[in-house]
């Protein structure tokens, strides 16, 4: 399962939803500014506040790189 927490004024945001998107993965997208249960546990789970934030099973990683995403989508196949 892949979930995207950002806002919608994040730029890097915006590009990881394209890029999911592009490649046709489903993922589900939590709005932290308004809900604040997700970004609670998003913080609680990394101590950090930046976004996006992407979880992929049980695995969190910060930022957008579409290098890196496109080798953990990979490895999930």
């Amino acid at each position: 399962m892949i979930e995207l927490f950002g806002s919608p004024t994040c730029h890097l945001c915006m590009k990881a939803k394209e890029y999911f998107a592009g490649k046709g993965v489903a993922y589900i997208e939590y709005n932290v500014l308004q809900d604040p249960v997700r970004k609670n546990e998003m913080v609680a789970a990394t101590g950090l506040l930046g976004l996006p934030q992407i979880r992929i099973n049980s695995n969190w990683y910060m930022g957008f790189d579409s290098g890196r995403l496109d080798e953990i989508i990979a490895s999930l196949a």
